[in-house]
């Protein structure tokens, strides 16, 4: 499983999803339009390796989501939960991590979540476990 410290960067996704993109449109690459694990039919691009981005593997949704699991922990709502109870403020925990205390309530109260969930998940485990 890819972490944000040892996975492909951002920047190397995104470039692969273009090369993709771009290689359907011009018919080097098609989309089956069916899952390639469970038979469905709605499928989206798979890539095993982002160093090679026409080589990918058609997956619906589901598989998709367990071609890239999640990583074991509790959900970033209950550690600021928990930072809360410790005397945290969502303005403190903000300034940790480089955002804003309103943007830390909205994800406690689970009215939006964070754009790189693992990332923001090890920070604040980072501070949960400060002395």
């Amino acid at each position: 499983m890819d972490n944000y410290q040892s996975g492909p960067s951002d920047a190397t996704k995104v470039d692969a999803r273009r090369q993709m993109t771009r290689a359907i449109k011009e018919g080097r690459l098609f989309n089956p339009r069916q899952c390639a694990q469970c038979l469905t039919n709605y499928s989206e691009g798979h890539h095993p390796n982002y160093a090679e981005p026409l080589i990918v593997v058609w997956l619906c949704k589901k598989c998709h989501r367990q071609a890239h699991p999640r990583p074991k922990g509790p959900p970033v709502r209950h550690i600021l939960k928990t930072l809360k109870g410790q005397q945290w403020s969502d303005a403190a925990i903000g300034a940790e991590l480089g955002t804003t205390g309103q943007t830390v309530w909205r994800w406690r109260h689970d009215q939006a979540s964070p754009l790189r969930p693992k990332l923001v998940r090890y920070a604040l485990q980072q501070l949960l476990e400060r002395p």
